[in-house]
């Protein structure tokens, strides 16, 4: 192959980089359950270039053996709580969509060595452009009572979401959307903020910087004005985290992982203590939040049971729900718990401490990596640490594979971006 031919396919590549993070953006926003496909959109492209620059043995595997434990120890954990759980197939589906999540990862962070200073830069523009569109798609939807979303459901009302009780159609149009999608949305959102971040401050002072800074600002107040309370803390903690790695890295380091230890082993006694206290009934709380904790304090108390394998994964729990009282007793109805709305305590819940301290494990892993980087792209990293761990606190089921995919997407696409930046471990 000439130079010339070289240079053109390099273009084309470029082209087809800016291409496929713009749609994989799009996707991950106006359809939040559908970060799962963007993220197979970004694995397909990273096998493409396997494929094409000499095969497997061209990818930049890192710390292989420990990948490969990792990659099988945790989602075999979560797969083998079927044999004790009452419902083997959600285990089985947990499994998958954990493994998913980090095979993908996986497969994007080793080939990123092959994408070109060009391929990368369309990445980068398409990235921008996704993000700014959706950003401004995202607003308008927010304003307009969640427009687009029922627009978005009623010309495909074969999407899974399209069927649940989150969205009601009357005539064969959607005509109201809960705000749990436009919550998802906000998580979507949220964990391509690092990513966003990095590529503005990464194009310097320049228009398209004074620009960029305007969207973001967008982002932010988006964000904010969202009715997601996990979203709005997970942004404080994501900006938090960023500024103290920037201008304290060492102390940003030593307490993300002694809080990331805390949080893993006083869960369940803080639980049951935030119900002794009866903040389930403290009127000066957010509603969303006394429900939690009442959630919380019924699956705490059944971690006591079984601490050591956990009930396995899909086990309910049981409640008394308040709204559902009796006709003979003022005492509300025991209810099912389908998830606690906390991973920390779900991981309790169903895998026990062996599983508590499986993925306390992987998550020191993970801040081993991060700090093997650069210092001028860690904070991005840690950043991007502090907002899963603060999504996985308060947000939606543990196992769904939209809100696992999110976490993993939001990780590929700043393992991207920040390629040039990063240290040869080779």
């Amino acid at each position: 192959m000439t130079y010339q031919s070289k240079t053109d396919f390099q273009s084309v590549l470029a082209a087809a980089g800016f291409f496929q993070f713009f749609i994989c953006i799009l996707l991950a926003v106006a359809i939040p359950k559908a970060t799962t496909i963007s993220l197979a959109v970004l694995v397909c492209g990273s096998m493409f270039l396997v494929l094409i620059q000499g095969g497997v043995r061209s990818l930049k595997l890192r710390d292989l053996p420990l990948w490969l434990f990792v990659l099988a120890w945790l989602p075999l954990l979560v797969g083998a709580s079927g044999f004790w759980s009452p419902d083997p197939s959600a285990a089985a589906i947990a499994a998958v969509s954990l493994g998913f999540a980090m095979l993908a990862f996986a497969v994007v962070a080793s080939s990123t060595c092959l994408v070109a200073a060009s391929v990368q830069s369309g990445c980068q523009s398409g990235f921008l452009v996704g993000v700014s569109l959706a950003v401004c798609l995202a607003a308008i939807d927010f304003v307009g009572n969640q427009w687009l979303t029922r627009w978005v459901f009623s010309t495909w009302p074969s999407l899974h979401e399209a069927g649940t009780k989150h969205v009601v159609f009357q005539d064969g149009k959607a005509v109201a959307v809960s705000v749990a999608t436009a919550n998802r949305r906000a998580i979507a959102l949220i964990c391509i903020m690092p990513a966003f971040l990095y590529c503005i401050v990464r194009r310097g002072f320049s228009a398209s910087f004074l620009i960029s800074i305007v969207g973001l600002t967008a982002f932010a107040a988006l964000l904010v004005s969202t009715h997601s309370l996990t979203t709005q803390m997970a942004f404080s903690i994501g900006a938090i985290t960023f500024v103290a790695a920037t201008y304290l890295p060492r102390l940003a380091r030593s307490s993300m992982a002694f809080i990331w230890t805390t949080v893993w082993l006083l869960t369940v006694p803080v639980t049951i203590g935030m119900a002794e206290m009866r903040l389930q009934d403290a009127k000066w709380l957010p509603f969303s939040s006394m429900e939690r904790v009442r959630i919380w304090s019924a699956v705490a108390w059944d971690v006591l049971d079984k601490p050591v394998f956990g009930h396995g994964v899909g086990a309910k729990s049981l409640r008394e729900d308040p709204t559902e009282r009796s006709t003979v007793s003022a005492v509300g109805k025991p209810v099912p718990i389908h998830h606690p709305h906390n991973g920390y305590l779900q991981v309790w819940h169903e895998l026990g401490v062996v599983g508590a301290l499986a993925f306390m494990a992987f998550g020191f892993w993970l801040l081993r990596l991060i700090d093997q980087l650069r210092d001028n792209i860690r904070p991005y990293f840690l950043s991007l640490f502090g907002i899963c761990a603060a999504v996985t606190s308060t947000g939606f089921g543990m196992w769904q594979h939209w809100h696992l995919s999110a976490f993993a997407l939001g990780a590929a696409i700043l393992w991207i971006v920040t390629q040039d930046d990063q240290i040869d471990q080779q």
